[in-house]
């Protein structure tokens, strides 16, 4: 049951919700205030970072070892 929700379900769900965010964010980073670019940029690299390492690698990685115990 694992096996066949952790793959699909991180594509399906969290590559496209990070992908909008991160395409929102980076469109924040070119306005002119300073203040808005350093958001802009922080928050693009913070969903960045969740997306790929965090969710796609630690989560799938602890999810698979664990079988049915995650839920």
């Amino acid at each position: 049951m694992t096996d066949e929700a952790v793959s699909p379900g991180i594509r399906a769900t969290v590559t496209s919700a990070a992908a909008v965010m991160i395409g929102v964010f980076s469109i924040v980073a070119t306005l002119s205030s300073l203040d808005f670019k350093e958001m802009g940029v922080g928050l693009a690299s913070a969903v960045l970072i969740d997306a790929t390492i965090v969710r796609a690698v630690l989560l799938s990685s602890s999810m698979k070892p664990l079988g049915d115990r995650n839920f």
